[in-house]
Formats: C-alpha cells, sequence, structure tokens
C-alpha cells in the first residue's frame, strides 16, 4: 500500500516518465518488506535432516586442500576457509528442496580465529552461481543478513553501513544457535532462541541450503536440522496421491506414533535416571554411615588386641612361673591390699567422727564466746558509769563546802546524784569504809 500511495501520487504530479515508472514498479516487486514481528505461525512437525556429525555419512562432503577444508570429527563437522579473500559453501546432499521449511544450527568459532572470523548458512541457494540469503555471524559477537545476487550484495541489517550489527546480548561468546523459519517468501530470524528480524523476500523462493565460512577463518558446526510442514510432503508429491493417500498417511501416523514412542521411552529413562540417582545417593549415604561404623569398630577391636596382648602377656608369666609360686605371690597381694582397703576405712570413719566432734565443740564454743561477749559489754557499760561517778566524786570532795562526806559516815548510806542526770542506771549505793580519813573542817 506504501508503495502504491508513492507510486499513485508520483504519477499524478508527473514527476516521473514512463521508464522511470516502470523501474519503480519492477523495483516494488523485487524489494524486501520488512516488519516488527515475527511473521510465521507455521508449525513445522517432519523432521528431514536431524545431523549430529557422529560419523562420517553421505550427505556431507569431505574436503582437504589448499584453501578449504571441511571434515566430518566425532561430534562436528569442521570448516576452515585459508583463502584471504572470499568465502567457501558446503552444500548437503538433499533429496528435496523444500520451499516452506525450519532449519537450526549449532556452531562455534575455533580459538585460533581473529575478532573479523565469520560463518553462518546460505538458505534459497543456487549452488552454480552463489546467490542466496547469507547470515553471517562474526566472532567480535555480531551478526549479518545479506541478499547476494548476480548484481552484488545488498545488506537487510545495517544497510547503511556494512550490515553488521554488534549484539553480545543476543549474539553467544562461544556456541550460538541460529534458527531461521520461511514460509512464502517470509523469513523470521532467531539466535539462541531471541527474536532477531523478519522481512519478505519477493525475488527468492526455494533453492538449496548450504554451510557458509568466511574468508581466513575456522569454524565447528555441531548440530544441523531441517523440518518442514506435514502437508507439504502430501503438496510437494502428487504423484504419490493417485490411490496412496491413505498409505501415506497411515506412514504418517506410524512415524508420528514411533515417535511419540520414542519421546515417551526417553521420559521414562529421564524418570528412571532421576530415581536411580536418589536411590544411589541414599546408598552412598547408607554406605558412608556404614563405613564410620566400620571404622569405629576397627578402633575398638584394636583397643581389644591391645588388652589381650596384654592378657596374654600375664597368662604366659602364669604359666611359665614355678608352679604354686605365682597364684601364693597373688594371694598375698591382694591379702594385703584388703588389709589396707580395712585400715583406710577405719581411719576415715575415725577422721569423720573427730571432725563431727571438732564441728560440735566449735559451735559450743562460739556460744560461750557470745555469752562472754555480752558479759563484756555489760560490764564495760558499768566501768564506764562508774568512772564518771568518781569523777564526780572527786571534784566534790576538793570542794566540799556542804558537808556530804559527814553525812554519808553518820548515816551510812545514800546517793549522790551528779549534776547532769544519768539515764537507764540504778541509783549507786556507796558504802563507807573504815579507813577512809576525816576530814577535819577548816
Amino acid at each position: 500500500m506504501i508503495f502504491k500511495f508513492i507510486l499513485y501520487t508520483f504519477a499524478g504530479t508527473k514527476l516521473l516518465n514512463a521508464n522511470m515508472k516502470y523501474l519503480f514498479v519492477i523495483f516494488c516487486l523485487i524489494a524486501s518488506k520488512f516488519t516488527n514481528g515475527q511473521q510465521i505461525t507455521t508449525v513445522f512437525d517432519h523432521t528431514v535432516i536431524e545431523e549430529n556429525f557422529e560419523s562420517i555419512n553421505k550427505t556431507w562432503p569431505q574436503i582437504f586442500n589448499t584453501e578449504n577444508i571441511a571434515l566430518s570429527q566425532p561430534g562436528h563437522y569442521e570448516m576452515r576457509r585459508i583463502n584471504y579473500e572470499s568465502g567457501n559453501y558446503i552444500f548437503p546432499s538433499v533429496d528435496n528442496e523444500p520451499k516452506a521449511y525450519e532449519v537450526l544450527l549449532n556452531l562455534a568459532f575455533t580459538k585460533n580465529n581473529q575478532k573479523n572470523s565469520t560463518a553462518g548458512i546460505l538458505l534459497n541457494s543456487n549452488q552454480e552461481n552463489g546467490t542466496g540469503i547469507l547470515f553471517e555471524l562474526r566472532n567480535d559477537r555480531s551478526y549479518r543478513i545479506s541478499n547476494i545476487s548476480e548484481n552484488g550484495t545488498t545488506y537487510y541489517t545495517n544497510a547503511q553501513e556494512d550490515g553488521w550489527v554488534k549484539d553480545k546480548q543476543k549474539v553467544a561468546k562461544k556456541n550460538n544457535i541460529i534458527r531461521i523459519l520461511t514460509h512464502r517468501k517470509k523469513y523470521d530470524v532467531y539466535f539462541n532462541d531471541n527474536f532477531i528480524y523478519t522481512f519478505t523476500e519477493l525475488s527468492n523462493e526455494g533453492g538449496k541450503i548450504g554451510l557458509y565460512i568466511g574468508p581466513n577463518s575456522h569454524a565447528y558446526y555441531y548440530s544441523f536440522v531441517l523440518k518442514v510442514e506435514s502437508q507439504q510432503l502430501l503438496n510437494d508429491n502428487p504423484e504419490k496421491m493417485d490411490g496412496s493417500n491413505e498409505k501415506m498417511m497411515q506412514d504418517l501416523v506410524t512415524k508420528i506414533k514411533l515417535q511419540q514412542n520414542e519421546i515417551d521411552r526417553l521420559k521414562g529413562m529421564r524418570l528412571n535416571d532421576s530415581k536411580n540417582i536418589a536411590e544411589n545417593k541414599a546408598l552412598q549415604n547408607t554406605n558412608d554411615q556404614l563405613q564410620g561404623n566400620i571404622n569405629g569398630l576397627n578402633q575398638i577391636i584394636d583397643s581389644l588386641n591391645k588388652d589381650n596382648s596384654s592378657l596374654n602377656y600375664f597368662k604366659n608369666s602364669i604359666v611359665n612361673a614355678p608352679e604354686g609360686e605365682t597364684i601364693l605371690a597373688l594371694s598375698k597381694m591382694v591379702q594385703i591390699l584388703r588389709t589396707d582397703k580395712i585400715e583406710l576405712t577405719r581411719q576415715l570413719d575415725s577422721s569423720k567422727l573427730i571432725h563431727e566432734q571438732d564441728k560440735i565443740n566449735l559451735s559450743a564454743e562460739l556460744n560461750n564466746n557470745k555469752e562472754l561477749q555480752q558479759k563484756i559489754n555489760q560490764l564495760n557499760n558499768q566501768i564506764q558509769f562508774l568512772i564518771r561517778q568518781m569523777d564526780w566524786m572527786n571534784k566534790k570532795l576538793k570542794s566540799d563546802s556542804t558537808h556530804i562526806i559527814d553525812t554519808l559516815r553518820i548515816k551510812g548510806q545514800g546517793f549522790i546524784l551528779p549534776q547532769t542526770p544519768m539515764n537507764k542506771h540504778q541509783p549507786l549505793h556507796l558504802k563507807i569504809w573504815d579507813n577512809l580519813p576525816e576530814i577535819k573542817q577548816g
């Protein structure tokens, strides 16, 4: 619609002459039309080729010369280009060349490559002139999609420059899986399950599929898978439809059932493997525990062997000793040990009794000490009181003007009250001593 609008616009304004209009129409027919999302929804359910390069076969050629190496190795197909100017293509032997298919290619560069080494896959190719749509990977994690024709090369990606797009998120450092779906001249491109690009190429449909190695490059191709739609097999072989359509359908159903059985078998094997792994782990744990028990038992056996050696030595000593001498010596030793035990027991009991008596005596002595301490405290209080009374009396005797002493002599008893009252003490009863000197009145 866009191209028609442009064409009608130019035609309406008469800016293009007839030749230019013709060329423009041709260009619209052969040019590529790009979209932003995937265009192909067809399911390719029939595998035509599934190659893991486990052995040499007729599908892939074996080449070894001064410019090219293409050899089937165990687990991969090796391609090396020694020429520095141009790349090379290898085309597998395929009976039919489908127009709609899905192709997967797993490749990786070897360690001795430069950053500009390239490898990839060519689709819808004319083997004689090398034309087709080329999907390339470069060793610096870049990709490019090109249309190679007899008139030259045009780029779908980054067309304003050399076509290369660097994307480290979608292009892996080592192995890369290229997946391409094509149907009715439409192409969806994936790298490592990441959607990369979609476009429509009107000029090419059908052709050979080939592996590509760039100038001075070296790569390993680990797998190659080609799938088509089951219905397409019937459409591409109409001569087999006459009277044998039912048989072909039965064959397809049989193949599908066989593939499903194989899938079920593989799933069962995987489940069995999981169970076997779990059982092996359990057995390994049991073996570890048993080994630990064995090690413990070995240690016990070593200890018992040592004890047995000692007992054997003791036994030999008894057997080799003079008759009755060893038994007599052992009896004496046992008797001595018993006597020592009795004596130690008696001493222990005696020590216990002495200790208990000491405890009783110490407790009684502590109680007596408490009573004595109380009496001492009382006597100290009385002494302090008497000392205060004597001090007061001495002062009174030195300054007696009231004839207190005569009064004491006549009456023989009485009490003396100090000027400061004495609390908590009984009145002091004084006894008149016979040898108390007379005090003369002056």
